[in-house]
């Protein structure tokens, strides 16, 4: 990847479109899942 595409990522308006050009580059979704922890989840946390 050249650093003009690697910046061109960065360049994403959002979040959102940031995850989107990244999974696309790369083929790897790093969005964040539900993270709370079972107890939390229970709890409805």
């Amino acid at each position: 990847m050249s650093d003009e595409d690697w910046l061109a990522i960065g360049a994403a308006a959002n979040d959102d479109e940031y995850f989107e050009r990244f999974e696309r580059a790369f083929g790897l979704d790093i969005r964040a899942g539900d993270l709370r922890t079972d107890e939390q989840r229970a709890a409805g946390l």
